[in-house]
């Protein structure tokens, strides 16, 4: 199974809530359709039963027209992000979601007093999904914070490259911010 934040995460999700919703969908239809044949009427207390069973289908049915929804991380961004980043950890794959819109983000990397992050959505609101980053953070401690978004693949590979290159210390707060975003993503 392919933890979130590492790349392969979105497709990965989408087949495995896709398998989860069929099975809930059929246990609630089976239990259903059983009792129904089996006593020969609807009034039976495994009706009640089935339609309870609906709601976690209907909650895995929404997870998977979210994750079929959310775009991925292309392979090629992520081999040179690799190449530039190399161990440093990051995170890929982050899919935001607000009560107004949702903010697709193919890599998120935390350096030095910023957050740094790619989308390859061209739909997305950067300014938004700066924001609505800004906010969690800050929410959960950690002040101070640059958020920068890129939409350009060549100006956020330039940046990782700027940064890496200058051997800072590892930012002390990085994987607590990075877990933010994990939490806060589909």
């Amino acid at each position: 199974m392919v933890k979130k934040g590492s790349y392969g995460y979105i497709r990965s999700a989408r087949i495995r809530k896709t398998v989860t919703a069929l099975i809930l969908t059929a246990a609630a239809a089976l239990v259903y359709f059983g009792a129904r044949h089996y006593f020969q009427t609807s009034k039976n207390i495994f009706t009640i039963m089935a339609a309870l069973m609906c709601l976690p289908a209907g909650r895995a049915i929404l997870d998977v027209v979210m994750f079929f929804k959310a775009p991925c991380c292309s392979e090629e961004a992520m081999k040179e992000i690799g190449k530039v980043i190399g161990k440093t950890p990051g995170a890929y794959d982050l899919y935001l979601t607000t009560y107004e819109k949702n903010f697709s983000l193919s890599h998120a990397f935390v350096s030095s007093g910023s957050l740094l992050a790619l989308t390859e959505d061209a739909s997305c609101d950067i300014p938004a999904a700066q924001a609505h980053i800004r906010r969690s953070m800050e929410t959960d401690g950690f002040k101070g914070y640059t958020v920068k978004i890129f939409s350009d693949r060549a100006k956020y590979l330039q940046r990782l490259s700027d940064i890496t290159q200058k051997d800072l210390p590892k930012d002390p707060h990085a994987d607590g911010i990075l877990t933010l975003l994990k939490q806060i993503s589909l």
